[in-house]
């Protein structure tokens, strides 16, 4: 991926650095914990990995300009293009896999709660500086201080588990694969 910014309403395919899968979700519940919309990494593509970008929950669902590049350590929500529904998570809720904190998909048409929120942490570049697609980022779950991680281990083939990791290693890390 090109040194692109990456922009506010503008759908992106994420995918986890260390195993190429790319974040993913589909109208499938979760068979335990909150029952929503299961979020899993994918080791194909198709058009279940489009996430909108957009600012945090609390003021309107379009509350940055589309358009605007987004900086480091800003909060975002990213928005599944497919369903509608915000990554999402909530503390103290765990996944039945690897106990770690669940991730899911939650809300209807982009509006959901404070626990879509999450502060962008670009690898290696200083605050309010662009996130530009080729970079290394962290998603941190603003609610719980949980990493967006994910790791072997679904009982689905060619997929990998999600979940909020409450430390940091090379699990955590994501990069852009495609802008729309």
């Amino acid at each position: 991926m090109a040194e692109v910014p990456i922009r506010y309403g503008v759908p992106i395919k994420l995918v986890h650095h260390a195993t190429h899968h790319s974040l993913h979700s589909h109208p499938h519940a979760l068979g335990s914990g909150t029952h929503q919309q299961e979020v899993t990494g994918f080791g194909s593509r198709d058009d279940n990995d489009w996430w909108i970008v957009k600012g945090p929950d609390g003021n309107g669902p379009w509350n940055c300009p589309i358009g605007t590049p987004v900086l480091n350590h800003q909060i975002i929500r990213l928005e599944h293009l497919a369903t509608g529904k915000n990554l999402h998570s909530s503390p103290g809720v765990h996944s039945p896999s690897s106990h770690q904190q669940e991730i899911c998909a939650f809300g209807e048409h982009g509006v959901g709660d404070v626990n879509d929120n999450w502060r962008l942490e670009v690898e290696g570049q200083p605050p309010n500086t662009p996130w530009f697609g080729n970079h290394h980022i962290r998603l941190i779950h603003v609610q719980s201080n949980h990493s967006l991680h994910s790791h072997h281990g679904h009982k689905i083939r060619d997929q990998q588990e999600i979940t909020g990791y409450d430390r940091r290693d090379e699990n955590d890390f994501w990069t852009v694969e495609r802008i729309a």
